[in-house]
């Protein structure tokens, strides 16, 4: 599953980042259930 992943060049739908120190807003952003893809946490 992993190769053809891969090789299809598959990546994830990222809906919004935030930086860890935007952690309660990247929280309230999930829980408000209008995301469609990723929730990305930066360090």
């Amino acid at each position: 599953m992993i190769r053809a992943i891969e090789s299809l060049g598959v990546r994830p739908v990222i809906d919004s980042s935030f930086h860890l120190q935007e952690l309660p807003a990247a929280f309230r952003h999930q829980e408000a259930g209008r995301h469609i893809g990723k929730i990305v946490v930066e360090m």
